[in-house]
């Protein structure tokens, strides 16, 4: 079955599924309390991650192991994107960053979009650098990119945090009291 090439019909019924997936995912979060968001969102996270894993290792046939330096620099990047849009104050004394508890939806969205864009340069970067390499030394490339953005995370205490983190408040969902 290696040449399986789904028709029209199937198609638009995995568009309709996945749009069907797509929209009770991101409209749960306002039945649901804040624990559960917070799972659901967690859900969502590892199933994204969980099916990137599947494409390059199922279809392409390839060996990634650096799918933690992607998750990671997205992460980050959004709470940096969230914090500096949100124009978050720092305590005098420690340096670090007040984070309200919640920030405005239009924050969270921007921070969202930047991340995922930073993710995408970020692999277009390594996929441009490891074009020509197949098999085990694509994975070491893989491997090595996620050692390194490790290491520079949890050194880069002016972007990140260090390892304490970076703070990162949940987008609104209802307005403040």
């Amino acid at each position: 079955m290696s040449g399986f090439r789904p028709g029209w019909s199937g198609v638009a019924a995995r568009v309709v599924a996945a749009s069907a997936l797509a929209a009770a995912v991101l409209s749960l979060p306002l039945l649901l309390e804040s624990t559960q968001d917070l799972w659901l969102g967690l859900a969502a996270i590892y199933a994204i991650i969980g099916l990137s894993v599947n494409i390059i290792t199922g279809h392409a046939g390839q060996i990634s192991l650096g799918h933690q330096a992607f998750v990671g620099i997205g992460a980050f990047m959004a709470a940096f994107i969230v914090r500096t849009v949100g124009g978050f104050q720092a305590d005098p004394e420690t340096g670090l960053v007040i984070a309200p508890e919640v920030v405005a939806t239009t924050d969270f969205w921007v921070g969202l979009v930047v991340a995922g864009a930073t993710g995408t340069v970020m692999a277009v970067l390594l996929g441009l650098v490891a074009l020509r390499i197949r098999g085990l030394y694509l994975a070491l490339i893989a491997l090595s990119f996620g050692l390194m953005a490790e290491t520079t995370i949890f050194n880069w205490r002016a972007f990140t945090g260090g390892g304490a983190g970076s703070a990162a408040p949940c987008p609104s969902r209802r307005p403040p009291p």
